[in-house]
């Protein structure tokens, strides 16, 4: 079946793993149907709909676990050494660098700061599998 469009809205791959801020340490997956599915660290149920609303309309921040390959943890760090907090890939695949979180437009992103197109963005575009959710250096360095 694959990715629905719950995944598309979400900004997540099916049964991936992740955490949404301000909502503790649960961890969160979408099923294959569509399902959001809470993992309290002792069971695992269906959560509510409203959650998945929320996670929809982007009132929530999704924190995704990235795993980054080596090649990509030295282009995170040097673009940290520079300044630069959060990369983000518009519709197109695209990928910016931005100093200040951007806000997401209808296919792209935009930030009141200066951006740059970053050039050869297939070393970094496993990190950002759709355009949904801006991805935080710090977070993925530590």
């Amino acid at each position: 079946m694959g990715k629905t469009k719950v995944h598309e809205l979400v900004g997540v791959e099916v049964d991936e793993k992740f955490k949404v801020e301000l909502w503790g340490s649960d961890e969160f997956s979408i099923s294959e149907k569509g399902t959001l599915w809470v993992d309290t660290g002792e069971t695992v149920k269906e959560a509510y709909s409203s959650f998945l609303a929320a996670l929809i309309i982007g009132r929530e921040k999704i924190i995704r676990f990235i795993k980054p390959t080596d090649e990509q943890l030295k282009i995170l760090k040097a673009l940290d050494v520079l300044g630069i907090k959060y990369i983000a890939k518009d519709k197109d695949g695209s990928i910016y660098e931005y100093v200040m979180e951007p806000k997401r437009h209808s296919f792209n992103w935009f930030s009141d700061d200066e951006t740059y197109e970053i050039p050869q963005n297939d070393k970094l575009s496993t990190l950002l599998p759709d355009w949904t959710v801006p991805l935080n250096i710090k977070e993925v360095l530590g």
